[in-house]
């Protein structure tokens, strides 16, 4: 529970009776003030519902027949009250359907590109921020190539086919259609090329670092 409000932090006591300080955002607030240091729970209707874990500030977002989690505490926060305090309004559900919708999106845009390269499991590793090839180049979610070089990742301009990254696709889903975008094609033209480089493409091979460049021509490229 709440014990005491401070300009930018809040005291607070557990359910275990433990006195702790938490900086004052809209999470804890709504942690402490109505759920008195809780789990979280919310029902915005019958087929949609948030369930904090047993890990502070990491939800699971039900909405239909779709299930994630979700790590973003201020912005499930967000959509909590903001149908709280909209009782009477038709769009009180719309940001969590739009903050389920995105995320669910960016996990099936994912999961798209696991099945299209899964070919290639051996040599792709699927991080945060994109997929890396061979632990030595990678494209992010913007569809930026980089290079490992000395351990760091470096930007590399890589020209790779995407002729038709202006194409669109749509997945019916659980929660609806959902158009897979053309920054995901981009993305699989480019690890495809980085897979198999041309090395007769002197705009790739002018900017890679010289151990890349050697290894390459090891691996028979």
């Amino acid at each position: 529970m709440l014990l005491e409000d401070r300009q930018d932090q809040i005291i607070v006591s557990d359910i275990n009776g433990n006195v702790d300080t938490k900086p004052k955002t809209e999470y804890f607030l709504l942690k402490y003030l109505d759920f008195e240091g809780k789990r979280i729970f919310y029902q915005f209707n019958k087929n949609s519902w948030i369930q904090e874990t047993y890990n502070e500030g990491i939800f699971n977002l039900v909405y239909k027949d779709a299930s994630m989690q979700l790590r973003d505490a201020e912005k499930v926060v967000f959509c909590i009250n903001f149908h709280r305090q909209n009782p009477t309004s038709k769009h009180r559900l719309q940001p969590f359907e739009e903050l389920f919708t995105k995320n669910f999106t960016e996990k099936l845009e994912t999961d798209v590109l696991k099945s299209i390269l899964k070919a290639f499991d051996h040599r792709l590793k699927f991080v945060n921020d994109g997929i890396e090839v061979d632990d030595r180049f990678s494209v992010d979610k913007n569809g930026q190539a980089y290079q490992k070089f000395d351990g760091i990742w470096r930007t590399i301009c890589i020209v790779a086919n995407t002729s038709q990254t202006n194409d669109r696709f749509n997945i019916d889903t659980v929660i609806g259609n959902i158009e897979i975008n053309a920054k995901s094609l981009e993305i699989i033209a480019k690890v495809m090329f980085l897979l198999k480089p041309n090395m007769k493409d002197s705009v790739f091979t002018s900017q890679l670092s010289k151990d890349n460049k050697e290894q390459l021509k090891r691996d028979g490229f």
